[in-house]
C-alpha cells in the first residue's frame, strides 16, 4: 500500500529506551496492521473531503460515491491522483469502477 521509498515511515516507536523502526506491516499483528491500513486511507481522503468527494473506508478497501455517474468518475481520478502524489501503490485489478445503484 505504501511505495516503498516511503517504507521507513510505517512504524516508529520507542519500547525499553530503544527505537524500533518496522519496515513492513508483515511484522505488526494483523489486527494491528488492518488498523494502521485504515487510518492511512482514511488521513489520504481526509485531503480529498474538502473537494467535496465522499468515501467510506474499511480495512482496506474504499468506495467514492457522488450524485452522478460523471461527477463519481471525476472523483475517483482526483482520489487516484492523491494516492500517486502521495507514493501508494494500489492493484488496478481490484478495482470496480461499475456504477450501481446498489452496494
Amino acid at each position: 500500500m505504501v511505495h516503498s521509498s516511503s517504507v521507513r515511515y510505517i512504524a516508529i516507536f520507542k519500547w525499553n529506551n530503544k527505537t524500533i523502526i518496522l519496515r513492513s506491516l508483515a511484522y505488526i499483528l494483523p489486527s494491528l496492521s488492518s488498523l494502521i491500513s485504515t487510518k492511512l486511507l482514511r488521513l489520504v481522503l481526509h485531503l480529498a473531503h474538502p473537494d467535496g468527494i465522499f468515501t467510506s473506508v474499511y480495512l482496506d478497501d474504499l468506495i467514492i460515491f457522488w450524485k452522478s455517474q460523471k461527477l463519481t468518475a471525476n472523483h475517483t481520478k482526483q482520489v487516484i491522483g492523491k494516492f500517486s502524489q502521495l507514493a501508494f501503490t494500489y492493484r488496478t485489478t481490484k478495482f470496480d469502477l461499475t456504477t450501481t445503484q446498489q452496494i
